[in-house]
């Protein structure tokens, strides 16, 4: 179980998992197994993911959404992206792919792209996550471009669910004894 109940969690779900019927319960449940809160954790989604619907799909969804659990749409710009499907998902986040972010450090026509999710997820007050970011250089510029959120190995490496938990109790805040 994580120590550190104000840790966000953020998970990937596939395609095949969000298809199966009471999805959203299950993992609501092993959320609440392993004292998780809801509201602290984000799934991530790919546009490949609900490209087409189901009403197994929707009902996850509506089922997460409902207990508080953020949906992001992950790799943003690799897939099918439209604008319609920002409108049906409504996510709280929006992912640039690693393959934009590396590219707006060399091509001005990546970079204003870049530059244009930004404006659109602040207009949408959605967060944007620039994914792949590997060294300071790329971080400066897309802190220009407007970016305020970033992941890449020049933060951290993705975590199995043993070191996740290992770490978080090696980072835990140390209380006096007193119960919380």
């Amino acid at each position: 179980e994580l120590e550190r109940p104000d840790l966000n969690v953020a998970i990937n779900i596939s395609p095949s998992q969000l298809s199966q019927q009471d999805f959203g319960t299950w993992l609501l449940a092993q959320l609440s197994l392993q004292r998780i809160r809801p509201e602290t954790v984000t799934i991530e989604i790919t546009e490949s993911a609900v490209v087409e619907t189901s009403p197994e799909l929707t009902d996850n969804l509506e089922a997460l959404r409902r207990a508080g659990v953020k949906l992001a749409l992950d790799d943003f710009g690799t897939g099918f992206s439209s604008l319609r499907l920002l409108m049906w998902l409504k996510p709280d986040e929006l992912k640039i792919d690693k393959s934009f972010v590396v590219a707006a450090s060399r091509d001005p026509v990546a970079l204003k792209i870049v530059q244009l999710l930004q404006a659109l997820t602040a207009q949408m007050q959605l967060l944007l996550v620039a994914e792949g970011v590997e060294d300071e250089a790329l971080l400066l510029l897309l802190r220009q471009a407007g970016v305020q959120r970033f992941q890449g190995y020049l933060f951290a490496r993705p975590l199995s669910r043993p070191a996740l938990v290992a770490q978080s109790r090696a980072n835990a805040p140390h209380s006096s004894g007193a119960p919380a």
